[in-house]
């Protein structure tokens, strides 16, 4: 894949520091992929979940919940757990935003698929930092955050001038 993009022509100055961010990117990836996430490497890594089943209405407001990995069992297929990329160079995720985001997809995939994932299978990556973090292990505290921000969303989305 990495020959792939770096054979690609870039005309724009736009697209040849599209071309660059993805080789950093995959460079990234492979280093995550060799030792964050060698314990995760029993799995089948399989495309994230179906357009249909991103999004999840909490407290009246549409929140998008995709891991872009889904983890695997390599004899049943059955999820195991997830990851989901972050690509941002600016700054690194910290632990408590990580938490946030990965108990909500654990809790959508859990829900969605009436499973039970365990904390260390559900992961996000921030790839830029080579940083992973896995889902807290009581979501309460998350879920209670993500329920008062959504809550005060949908109270102040119809106050916003367009």
């Amino acid at each position: 894949k990495k020959i792939q993009v770096a054979t690609k022509k870039a005309i724009t100055d736009w697209a040849k520091n599209n071309q660059q961010n993805c080789l950093d990117a995959i460079d990234h990836l492979l280093y995550c992929s060799e030792t964050l996430l060698s314990p995760q490497l029993t799995y089948v890594a399989v495309k994230g979940l179906p357009g249909e089943e991103y999004d999840a209405a909490i407290r009246n407001v549409t929140i998008h919940l995709k891991p872009e990995i889904l983890l695997r069992d390599i004899k049943t297929g059955e999820i195991k757990g997830f990851i989901k990329l972050v690509f941002s160079k600016t700054r690194a995720i910290d632990q408590l935003e990580a938490g946030i985001i990965v108990g909500a997809i654990k809790t959508h995939v859990e829900n969605l698929h009436r499973l039970k994932l365990k904390p260390e299978n559900c992961l996000i990556l921030d790839v830029f930092h080579r940083r992973k973090h896995a889902a807290p292990k009581f979501l309460q505290v998350n879920k209670t955050q993500i329920q008062m921000a959504c809550a005060e969303i949908a109270a102040l989305w119809p106050t916003l001038n367009n």
